[in-house]
């Protein structure tokens, strides 16, 4: 019963919100000052929420060619934690084949190139 008056007491007030906006004469009002700075922020918040999105899809996109490179890096035999494991150990030898691997990716990716240095790979 109470849910029942929520969802009547909710659709009156859409139904009056419609109604306000289908009477209104929108040619009067746009002109106004608060009207304009109202259209500004909305027009500078969507502008804030696009550019977030773009930034995540960047992020998105980031991680995926670092899911790319390791795959790539595991085909060719060398895993993450080898990696680590070598650059550690100090082997002047294992790190230097890392080191090459690295670079010979980075070589095959122009994207990466753009992205990562042979140290970050």
């Amino acid at each position: 019963a109470a849910g029942e008056q929520d969802d009547e007491l909710r659709q009156g007030e859409e139904d009056e919100l419609l109604e306000f906006a289908r009477g209104l004469d929108f040619d009067r009002y746009i002109g106004d000052v608060e009207v304009q700075t109202v259209m500004e922020r909305l027009r500078r918040r969507i502008a804030d929420l696009e550019r977030e999105v773009a930034i995540e899809d960047l992020r998105n996109a980031d991680a995926d060619t670092r899911a790319a490179l390791r795959a790539k890096l595991e085909q060719m035999g060398i895993t993450e934690a080898s990696l680590l494991n070598e650059t550690r150990s100090g082997t002047q030898d294992e790190e230097s084949a890392a080191l090459n691997a690295a670079r010979a990716l980075l070589q095959e990716e122009d994207e990466m190139q753009a992205v990562h240095s042979a140290k970050s790979v």
